[in-house]
């Protein structure tokens, strides 16, 4: 194959790597923020609260397309957010379902699509 395009493959790749640390790390984050909106009484959803993220992180990206696509990437991040809070509150107890890392206890699927890993698995 292309050697340019084996080494742009294999640098998304690394950030792919980063980006999935960094998602389990965020997850963890979001575990604590369920709990105390839990044990606040408040709801899920903030749409303040995500109109200030987005308005301090967009602006740190040149205006223009990247900029656009990005606000719908961390849209997708908060997304994905909230569902784990929902998920989590299912549960019963936020503390609980860390403990066991939402395994065997989630819906065969979470509105995220088939789950890659397993596909392979079957092949």
């Amino acid at each position: 194959m292309d050697r340019e395009l084996d080494l742009a493959r294999r640098e998304i790749r690394d950030v792919d790597e980063e980006m999935l640390r960094l998602f389990e790390r965020r997850m963890e984050a979001v575990r604590k923020v369920a709990a105390e909106k839990e044990r606040l009484g408040l709801p899920v959803e903030d749409p303040a609260q995500e109109a200030r993220v987005l308005a301090e992180l967009a602006p740190k990206l040149p205006s223009g397309p990247i900029r656009a696509f990005y606000v719908q990437f961390q849209q997708g991040v908060m997304d994905v957010s909230k569902r784990w809070q929902e998920f989590l509150r299912e549960q019963g107890d936020s503390e609980s379902a860390k403990a066991a890392g939402g395994e065997g206890k989630a819906p065969a699927n979470l509105g995220c699509g088939e789950d890659p890993a397993k596909k392979a698995d079957a092949e």
